[in-house]
C-alpha cells in the first residue's frame, strides 16, 4: 500500500497518510520549523528548510526525529525542492539565483554543477531526478519542464500545469510511470495530481487534501526509488510530499 509523507510548517510536523493518495493520518511526528522541502531516498528522508534556516536535514529512516547530519546551505539562500540521484548525491532548486543545484554527496556546499534557467522560468519551485532526466516544476510559467540529464541547458520537453491544477505549481515528482504534481487550486485549496505520463495535460486522479493538511502543499515526491529511476526492483511506492501554510 503506497503512502504519502507530508511537511506542514503551520504544525511543524510531519504526517504519513494512506494510500495514493488520501487523507487518512496513519502517523505523525515533529519536524524542524519552516520545511520547504521533503524526499525519501529508499533510505533515510531529507529535508530542505527556507530562507530563514536555509538547511538540508537528513533524518535517519522514515518517520523518525534522528538527524544523520544537517548543513546549511551557503550558495543560495532561497532552497526549494529536493530529491536524491542514483549516485548518492542530492539535487535542488533555488529560487534566490534562478538555478537547479546538483550537490556532491550528502551533506557538503560542494556543488558538483548547476544550471542557470531564469531564462526558462524565473521562479523554480521543485525538482525530482527519473534516472535520466531531470523534471522540474516552474510556477512564473506554470509549467512542468523536463531537463536534459544533471544539467544540460537542453530542455527536451515541456507542458502546461494540466486546467485545475492552478496557476501556481509547487513541486513535481515521478513514481515511473506518472507525474505527480502539488499545489493550490481555485480559492486556495490544496491538491495533489497525478499526470499520465511524462508529460502530457491527462488527469489521471486528484484529490483535495485542505482538510486534511490545513496548507498549501509544496511538495511531492514517491519513495519507490527503483521504479523512479528505472532500477529493476522496486519498493512500495510510498509518495513524499511537503506542504507550507498559505501566504508564505
Amino acid at each position: 500500500m503506497a503512502n504519502i509523507l507530508s511537511g506542514h510548517d503551520g504544525s511543524d510536523k510531519l504526517h504519513l497518510t494512506s494510500g495514493e493518495f488520501s487523507t487518512t493520518i496513519k502517523d505523525s511526528q515533529a519536524s524542524p520549523p519552516a520545511v520547504s522541502g521533503v524526499d525519501y531516498d529508499g533510505t533515510n528522508t531529507q529535508a530542505t528548510q527556507d530562507a530563514v534556516l536555509r538547511k538540508h536535514i537528513l533524518y535517519s529512516g522514515l518517520m523518525t526525529t534522528t538527524v544523520k547530519a544537517s548543513i546549511a546551505n551557503t550558495y543560495d539562500n532561497q532552497p526549494r525542492g529536493i530529491s536524491s540521484d542514483d549516485d548518492g548525491h542530492v539535487i535542488h532548486a533555488g529560487i534566490a539565483a534562478d538555478k537547479l543545484y546538483w550537490a556532491s554527496g550528502k551533506y557538503t556546499n560542494t556543488l558538483k554543477d548547476s544550471e542557470d534557467v531564469s531564462a526558462v522560468d524565473t521562479v523554480p519551485e521543485g525538482v525530482s531526478w527519473d534516472g535520466t532526466n531531470t523534471p522540474w516544476v516552474g510556477s512564473q510559467g506554470a509549467k512542468m519542464y523536463l531537463q536534459s540529464g544533471k544539467f544540460a541547458s537542453v530542455i527536451k520537453d515541456s507542458a502546461l500545469v494540466p486546467a485545475g491544477g492552478g496557476k501556481i505549481s509547487f513541486d513535481i515528482g515521478w513514481n515511473g510511470t506518472d507525474t505527480l504534481l502539488t499545489g493550490p487550486a481555485a480559492g486556495g485549496t490544496t491538491w495533489f495530481w497525478k499526470i499520465s505520463g511524462q508529460f502530457t495535460t491527462t488527469v489521471k486522479t486528484s484529490l483535495e487534501m485542505s482538510a486534511a493538511l490545513g496548507a498549501v502543499s509544496r511538495g511531492i515526491e514517491t519513495d519507490d526509488y527503483d521504479a523512479r529511476v528505472g532500477a529493476a526492483a522496486g519498493g512500495g511506492g510510498v509518495v513524499v510530499q511537503r506542504c507550507i501554510r498559505a501566504g508564505h
